[in-house]
């Protein structure tokens, strides 16, 4: 694992399948496979970028800060999805794993059962080992074993067993190693002949016998506003004409035919980042944003 923290742009994440944009009517006539797989990776970044969030599950053993406090939190505070192990921990000083009788996993931290149980205020002394992700969470998990090797790739997981709870659009971890060892994908079908799923590319080989689990959902307004933005974006690589899109035109409010002129609502900001407020230029994004950018939680003694 990188000494660095993992950041919100540091894994491989794709919101919307290649499908979901072709659906859209973006053909390949606009922009090849490649090219639109590459261009739905770079705005699911521009998400994460701007949620300090991340929306699938990624496998991580961080290091981090408890400031001398009883409370330790994920990640940029991200939901933690499957917790294994909590520990006290500096390479080559170290390595105490604490019982899982002395912790309690909430959504997004972990918190000591004795309020009196001070952890290490040293920097990042304190490791996390776990799963974490924002999804659309059911509190089940399905754990399954791939039946052979995936390489980098492939778009076919084959697994020992399909549980009939799992469905098209839930998102699995394929490999149970720390990132970048393990991939999370959406399952675009599934096949119950050779019980496979069928997803996109993986980025890494995950070896026979790996875990592949199931742990939620992307959620609907996520995947919205990535489209909503590859959309609006999509002039830059000449699929449509987007001089004047539909939330632009509903802030007409007057408009004269005769030496051409027209009224429009001002903008909250300037249209576009740098307008005084970070903004992607659709206020439809923006609100979906700014509904799933977590408030931070302050740790540590007074």
């Amino acid at each position: 694992m990188p000494e660095q923290i993992w950041k919100p742009d540091s894994g491989d994440f794709s919101y919307i399948t290649l499908d979901e944009l072709r659906a859209e009517d973006v053909s390949d006539d606009y922009i090849d496979d490649a090219r639109a797989r590459a261009f739905i990776r770079n705005m699911s970044q521009w998400v994460n970028r701007l949620t300090r969030q991340w929306f699938m599950p990624t496998r991580l053993q961080e290091r981090l800060d408890a400031h001398g406090s009883s409370i330790v939190a994920a990640p940029y505070f991200i939901p933690i999805l499957r917790l294994d192990y909590v520990r006290i921990s500096k390479p080559s000083l170290v390595l105490l794993t604490l019982p899982s009788t002395s912790w309690e996993r909430y959504d997004r931290y972990v918190s000591m059962l004795d309020p009196r149980a001070f952890l290490p205020p040293q920097p990042r002394f304190i490791e996390l080992d776990g799963v974490f992700g924002w999804l659309e969470d059911d509190y089940y998990k399905e754990e399954m074993l791939l039946t052979a090797d995936v390489p980098k790739g492939s778009i076919h997981i084959p697994v020992n067993n399909i549980p009939e709870t799992i469905e098209v659009g839930d998102v699995i971890l394929i490999g149970d190693d720390v990132w970048p060892q393990s991939v999370p994908r959406e399952i675009k079908a599934i096949d119950t002949g050779p019980s496979r799923f069928l997803v996109e590319p993986t980025s890494v080989t995950v070896l026979e016998n790996s875990k592949v689990t199931r742990f939620g959902r992307i959620p609907y307004l996520i995947k919205r506003a990535t489209m909503l933005l590859i959309l609006d974006k999509g002039e830059q690589l000449g699929w449509a004409d987007l001089e004047c899109p539909p939330w632009f035109t509903k802030r007409l409010t007057n408009e004269s035919v005769e030496g051409y002129s027209y009224g429009l609502r001002p903008l909250p900001v300037d249209y576009g980042p740098g307008g005084g407020e970070f903004t992607t230029g659709n206020p439809e994004v923006d609100d979906i944003l700014q509904q799933y950018s977590s408030n931070r939680l302050y740790i540590g003694v007074v």
